[in-house]
């Protein structure tokens, strides 16, 4: 199918060793920029079956900017055993949906659908894509030599992107563990119900039932795999209602930030920057501070008393965790939190995790935090700051830490990132202690 936005129902064929089975939004000379996009298009009760030649395949290939397509009741097999790219390779799948080159493929159903030896691979285009499946089982041989894909996998995800997938099945996937549904791109990641088989869900998504015993048996947790959503009974999301309540904090590891707002710096890039203190905080105090500028411009305000505050060697394994509180007039800044390394090398690191706010809203207080893990570096100087500009943001109670590798699992790690509060850093480590600017009153 070709160039057509007409409605068009395909119903009851069947049909064997084609070198692909189904092709929809390609132009006759090969052209899959949308040129020849088709929308409205329908195969009910659909069978293909490839060549199985290093060449063959994809079993389905969508592409050129196409847009409500349904597959139900179809069956396609890819060409994970023999493609020349091998199982993760275009030609592998037994349906591709491709948006390389194009606007992106979206409004494809898939229902109530039987695949072997491929899945079903979705590559965003430029305004992203969407895919909704439920029901889809992907087989493999069962002879614990050849592997398959994923069921569904996604090369890159972002805001653009919109997934629901429901009863995912794989069967016999090989002896390599391979998830069920894999996403490589970034949050939020599909919205995932009753899947089984292979290693679960890889990657950002938000899981509301998976098979207990894939999941019981994974070494990375969801919060690592930066997943949100129902695990074995546990409910997995960011919240800060702990962190409200501000209780008294055992303290784990040295705070490196400055708790002391008077001692903060900011950048001064262009026009003035001023520094208020004194300024309400979220727990009825007045230990925050108000950065504001002159000019558009981004500068930034220093949680210590220079932007050199923090000399470090960085070192494989290490953990550098850190959040703090910020707010602004109207408006929240969200992803304004970071490290600043003034101009020093950075290093590098293996991981990237974060959690820097859940909307703007309308001024409201927002606890941000990151955790980067370390792979290694020269030596350096780095600070914890937020960003500000002629938008005023306020901060209060920033935390610093810097965790040896081996002092603590990646899966703690991101444990403690996620649930850690603010707490002054005069506390030494292994005491229980106050919020900063609220010591601890007893009433006898």
């Amino acid at each position: 199918m070709s160039g057509t936005q007409l409605p068009i129902h395909i119903t009851n064929i069947a049909f064997q060793y084609p070198q692909r089975g189904v092709v929809i939004g390609e132009c006759s000379d090969g052209n899959r920029t949308g040129t020849c996009g088709v929308s409205g298009a329908v195969l009910d009760n659909v069978t293909a079956g490839l060549a199985n030649q290093p060449n063959s395949g994809p079993c389905t290939d969508i592409t050129g900017g196409s847009f409500w397509i349904w597959l139900r009741d179809y069956g396609c097999s890819g060409n994970a055993y023999n493609a020349a790219g091998g199982r993760f390779s275009n030609n592998a799948a037994a349906v591709l949906i491709d948006g390389a080159g194009n606007s992106g493929n979206g409004l494809i159903h898939i229902n109530d659908s039987n695949f072997a030896g491929g899945g079903i691979k979705f590559i965003p285009g430029a305004n992203g894509g969407s895919l909704y499946g439920s029901n889809i089982t992907e087989e493999g041989l069962g002879d614990r030599v050849h592997d398959i894909p994923p069921v569904v996998w996604f090369t890159s995800f972002g805001g653009a992107v919109d997934s629901y997938l429901s009863n995912i099945q794989m069967a016999d996937g090989g002896p390599t563990p391979t998830p069920a549904i894999q996403n490589d791109g970034g949050g939020p990641g599909p919205t995932v119900a009753n899947t089984t088989g292979g290693g679960g869900v890889q990657g950002s998504a938000t899981v509301l039932n998976q098979n207990i015993q894939n999941f019981t048996a994974q070494a990375i947790s969801p919060i690592l795999a930066r997943q949100t959503g129902f695990f074995n009974g546990y409910m997995v999301g960011e919240t800060d209602s702990a962190r409200r309540i501000a209780g008294l904090v055992p303290v784990r590891f040295k705070n490196l930030a400055v708790s002391n707002s008077s001692s903060w710096v900011a950048t001064q890039y262009s026009g003035a920057t001023t520094l208020s203190t004194g300024q309400p905080d979220p727990f009825g105090g007045t230990s925050a501070t108000k950065a504001s500028s002159t000019t558009a411009m981004n500068e930034g305000m220093y949680f210590s008393k220079a932007c050199q505050a923090t000399r470090y060697t960085p070192n494989a394994g290490d953990w550098i965790i850190a959040g703090a509180w910020i707010k602004g007039d109207s408006r929240t800044t969200i992803h304004g939190l970071g490290l600043s390394f003034c101009g020093y090398p950075q290093p590098t690191f293996s991981k990237k995790m974060y959690q820097q706010g859940m909307l703007e809203g309308d001024g409201q207080w927002s606890w941000q935090w990151l955790a980067y893990k370390v792979s290694g570096g020269p030596a350096t100087y780095f600070s914890l700051y937020c960003q500000f500009s002629t938008s005023p943001v306020t901060a209060y109670g920033p935390v610093l830490y810097i965790i040896p590798g081996g002092a603590i699992s990646d899966d703690d790690a991101l444990e403690f990132a996620s649930t850690m509060a603010s707490v002054d850093s005069a506390c030494p480590v292994g005491s229980i202690c106050n919020m900063p600017g609220h010591p601890l009153v007893t009433i006898p």
